[in-house]
């Protein structure tokens, strides 16, 4: 394990100096580098700070903050976010004189009389806590990563010159979400010649699969999510930076025996769905890709 953290929050590297002695950490900045500059693919999982360390140093870095640190066991993350709030002098001594943040205070490294501290030097103290609590401990990974991007391409100057341009790219991001919008918009039906018998079936079905997608996007109660419906369908419940699909074909199975309870087949590879005809109502439409997020039918014949 090389980074930790979750998909909301994004991921921050781990410390020790193993990876940093083995070379390890200047290869990721390498290969961010490196992906980047040959057309592919961004990390896309960076906690912002340490996009923003990578990218605009330590000064740029304590100058956009973030105001708040996820819960976590740090003894400092706590007291962080707690200070944060503070917006009156009063609260702010109240919180000084706490005899853990007068651990904390000594800890950093602080020099003044505690009983003088007001709001003015609330955003000092917490950039120590900061740079005590998240930076140090990574410090020398993050240095050689940031190494590993100016060593290719002469990346890293290009990210120094353009870092809010590449932030979607090193973390995670809404442009790459998958919305009601785009996904309709790349949905296309193969129909049988118009007017036959068999258009007027696949028209029903189809409409049915339209409704459902609405749904499952519109409706946060529905069974199924719609990160797991894109991953389902196209292989990502996001996505991916390189590209969306173009469209995503819609065709449709007839002939299937009166007894059939076969599901829809899809390819994530050439974003195609195959609906048989017999599935031709909401609740079966619904009921099938339950069903097959469900037990990992694989959406073939069951």
């Amino acid at each position: 394990m090389y980074f930790v953290g979750n998909e909301v929050d994004g991921f921050e590297p781990i410390g020790g100096t193993t990876n940093v002695a083995n070379g390890v950490a200047f290869n990721f900045g390498h290969l961010f580098s490196a992906s980047l500059c040959n057309g592919g693919p961004g990390p896309g999982f960076l906690s912002p700070w340490v996009y923003h360390y990578l990218t605009a140093g330590l000064k740029g870095l304590l100058e956009q903050l973030p105001g708040t640190l996820p819960i976590s066991p740090d003894k400092y993350c706590k007291m962080y976010n707690e200070l944060s709030e503070i917006k009156t002098d009063e609260k702010m001594q109240e919180f000084i004189m706490k005899d853990e943040t007068l651990t904390m205070l000594e800890d950093i490294g602080f020099r003044g009389n505690p009983a003088r501290v007001n709001l003015d030097e609330k955003n000092s103290i917490l950039q120590s806590m900061f740079i005590k609590a998240k930076i140090e401990p990574v410090l020398s990974t993050l240095t050689e990563i940031r190494n590993g991007l100016g060593a290719c391409y002469g990346m890293l100057q290009v990210l120094e010159d353009h870092v809010e341009r590449f932030y979607p790219l090193f973390c995670s991001s809404d442009m790459f979400r998958w919305t009601h919008e785009n996904f309709s918009t790349a949905v296309t039906a193969i129909f049988s010649e118009h007017g036959s018998s068999k258009k007027r079936l696949e028209v029903v079905v189809y409409k049915c699969f339209i409704d459902m997608v609405e749904d499952v996007f519109m409706n946060d109660e529905s069974p199924i999510s719609s990160g797991s419906l894109m991953k389902f369908i196209t292989g990502s419940e996001r996505m991916t930076q390189l590209r969306r699909p173009a469209y995503v074909s819609i065709s449709f199975k007839h002939d299937c025996l009166p007894s059939c309870k076969c599901f829809p087949t899809i390819s994530t590879c050439a974003f195609t769905i195959t609906i048989p005809i017999h599935i031709n109502d909401d609740a079966s439409m619904l009921r099938s890709f339950v069903v097959g997020l469900d037990k990992d039918v694989g959406f073939g014949r069951c």
